[in-house]
């Protein structure tokens, strides 16, 4: 399985740091995995993927723990991100939260 970080904030924090707390819409599947930046693009990184739970997007205060190791500066901006990356113009009510570690 693979794992795409298109935006450059949290790629560049995994790659600095060795790991990165990640926001996304659907992840069921957890463990080893590849990080790319795009389905066209070799991998960068050898990551273990693990599920932290899910976020209700009503209560985003649960963020302010991780959002200082995602890459991003404030949770509003975080949120934001998940909305561009996504395509859209709400966003759902759960999100599922991620911490990805380079191996």
């Amino acid at each position: 399985m693979v794992i795409y970080f298109k935006d450059e904030k949290a790629r560049r924090w995994l790659l600095e740091h060795g790991e990165v707390f990640s926001l996304r819409l659907k992840r069921k599947k957890f463990g080893v995995d590849v990080a790319k930046t795009d389905a066209k693009s070799p991998p960068f990184a050898k990551v273990v993927v693990e599920d932290w739970g899910t976020v209700e997007t009503a209560y985003p205060y649960r963020l302010l723990t991780y959002v200082k190791m995602s890459g991003y500066h404030d949770v509003i901006e975080w949120l934001r991100a998940v909305k561009r990356l996504n395509n859209l113009k709400k966003l759902p009510k759960t999100i599922k939260l991620i911490r990805v570690v380079k191996i």
